[in-house]
């Protein structure tokens, strides 16, 4: 008998020889505990293949339970809201969903909630994030809704986390959930949170984005993490008739005196130690290298801290409010 269980963010397989052509190529025998092993992001692709080759196994890995109820206010969803649900649905559960803000993203994962009827988590960037989405689901399905992170460690059969706790927990909460949402998911492809998210079992996904693509072209890796893209309607299918019709324009402004002096003197503190230690920021690994070396001196803490100084000063520089 094929025995599965859920260790650390990994998948155990045990009772197969080292040898098999059944499993995926993620998984791969360890010799320290004389199994075979993956992250537990591929959970149901082992499942799948057991099942398709008749293997019989025990799962001692899931420990998700079933919701008790469905959303007790029924809203309407829109046609490109039951569209993205039925795209989603046909990829077994799993994939990305592209609307744009204001169109109603968050109702699209509260209907998958309720179709898979599975202990759900919702991963968000920010705490104000969680907190939507905290009164979203305790208004939409009426129980306890645990929280993750903030101060506070509630887990719950629906629960929302930031993507900073998921990082941190998710190697002992990854088993608790059969669906996991991905809001925002575009901040997903960093080293950190993809951790979470390959450390997570839940065979139904769901990423939620307006804007997927990245500057560094890390968003193929959504597939491996979530699924493939099941859905997208930018804003330009929308507006008119589902969403306002819209004009972008682009306003600039000057960084203060002060403001350009701090900024050239942190942004030179962060490029001197980069190119010091040969670290080519625009590579796949560029962040994480810099991180892994920053860690390791005072120096490389201080380049850390002036990289962030100089985006903080980029982003929220003081005309920006003057100009509103």
């Amino acid at each position: 008998m094929v025995v599965l269980r859920f260790v650390s963010g990994t998948i155990e397989i045990r009772g197969l020889p080292e040898e098999t052509t059944l499993l995926a190529a993620s998984c791969a025998w360890d010799p320290r505990t004389a199994c075979h092993r993956c992250p537990a992001v591929d959970y149901a692709q082992v499942i799948r293949a057991l099942v398709r080759s008749n293997t019989p196994y025990e799962d001692e890995a899931r420990r998700y339970v079933e919701l008790d109820g469905g959303l007790r206010v029924r809203r309407e969803p829109r046609d490109y809201q039951l569209q993205a649900l039925e795209a989603w649905t046909a990829q077994q559960g799993r994939g990305v969903v592209v609307l744009p803000t204001g169109a109603g993203k968050s109702h699209v994962a509260l209907l998958a909630i309720e179709q898979k009827h599975r202990a759900a988590i919702v991963v968000a960037p920010t705490l104000d994030l969680v907190r939507q989405w905290y009164d979203l689901l305790r208004t939409g399905f009426g129980g306890p809704v645990g929280v993750v992170g903030g101060g506070e460690h509630e887990v719950a059969p629906l629960t929302v986390t930031t993507y900073d706790s998921a990082y941190l927990h998710m190697e002992h909460l990854g088993a608790r959930f059969g669906l996991v949402v991905f809001d925002e998911c575009h901040h997903l492809p960093s080293e950190a949170y993809a951790f979470a998210a390959r450390c997570c079992l839940a065979p139904f996904r769901m990423g939620l984005t307006a804007t997927p693509e990245r500057s560094d072209g890390r968003e193929g890796i959504l597939e491996e993490l979530i699924g493939p893209l099941a859905f997208r309607k930018d804003i330009v299918d929308l507006a008119g008739e589902y969403l306002a019709p819209y004009e972008t324009v682009r306003i600039t402004v000057e960084l203060s005196v002060a403001e350009r002096a701090e900024y050239e003197a942190a942004r030179r503190t962060y490029l001197e130690f980069v190119r010091r230690h040969g670290i080519r920021m625009a590579s796949p690994t560029g962040w994480s290298d810099f991180i892994i070396r920053a860690a390791q001196s005072t120096q490389g803490m201080a380049a850390l801290a002036a990289h962030r100084r100089q985006r903080q000063l980029a982003f929220a520089a003081s005309a920006k409010l003057d100009c509103v």
